[in-house]
């Protein structure tokens, strides 16, 4: 649980399971500003597979960026050769 609005308790968002997986597969990921605005993706295939996120370009290089609203805190992770779907 999390703390939640008038210090009631809130349940830990799915998003959370989804930093759980970057952390256990131990890919490289960069920490990234909070942004609510892009094209939403699932990953296809591969270790992060089922993932979804933010579809975001950086120096010609695309990345998945995970947002976690409860925190508001974001990553990003390389998805170079990754299969993706629009959701």
């Amino acid at each position: 649980m999390l703390v939640g609005a008038r210090g009631q308790g809130t349940p830990i968002p799915e998003e959370i399971e989804a930093v759980r997986t970057l952390l256990r597969e131990e890919l490289p990921f960069t920490f990234q500003p909070f942004s609510k605005i892009g094209q939403r993706i699932r990953i296809r295939s591969g270790a992060l597979a089922g993932l979804e996120g933010v579809l975001v370009s950086r120096n010609s290089e695309r990345a998945l960026v995970i947002s976690v609203n409860a925190i508001q805190r974001s990553l990003s992770v390389s998805i170079q050769g990754y299969d993706v779907e629009a959701v």
